[in-house]
């Protein structure tokens, strides 16, 4: 298993390199899977995106960013109700704006 090392880059350095359309975040019931397209590898696997939808009635949706495999950011997301009740996922864009929202909340 390969070692990952610090980077230099910074959260915010990270999060800007994720483009919408290459983003895929999992949402699977309880268990957290890792992110697609969330510019991992240019970091060397020092920043990871994870998400995971949650098993209540209402859906959420949850996203958190690793850094060093220990988790530095976390918050939930609403789905949006379909027409049948169902709850659809946010969309990528939707997922990197709230993250930098966070972010800047957090001063990273």
């Amino acid at each position: 298993m390969a070692r990952v090392k610090k980077s230099k880059i910074t959260p915010t350095e990270y999060l800007d390199g994720i483009k919408a359309d290459s983003l895929i975040c999992p949402w699977n019931t309880g268990d957290w899977k890792k992110a697609h397209g969330d510019g991992k590898a240019g970091t060397l696997g020092a920043y990871r995106m994870s998400s995971m939808k949650t098993s209540t009635e209402l859906r959420e949706y949850q996203v958190q960013i690793l850094y060093l495999k220990k988790p530095m950011l976390s918050f939930t997301l609403p789905g949006t109700l379909d027409k049948d009740g169902s709850t659809n996922p946010p969309t990528s864009q939707e997922v990197i704006d709230t993250l930098k929202t966070e972010l800047s909340k957090n001063g990273k």
